[in-house]
């Protein structure tokens, strides 16, 4: 998913900027392809108080 978002937004920002930052991503991509290299990203929640232990936590249900 975070691939088709750049795909997207890496062609709006050049259009706006005059940038080439969908150029690099395209070849980026192409040579991972290539190499048969593996993508991999990870999200995270970055909400809670990161201070308390977890057995403090009070999780949203």
């Amino acid at each position: 998913n975070a691939q088709n978002v750049m795909w997207a937004i890496t062609q709006e920002i050049d259009e706006e900027f005059g940038t080439n930052y969908h150029e690099r991503l395209r070849r980026w991509i192409l040579h991972a392809q290539e190499e048969g290299l593996v993508v991999a990203g990870a999200l995270t929640d970055a909400k809670g108080n990161r201070s308390l232990k977890i057995s403090k936590f009070v999780f949203d249900l």
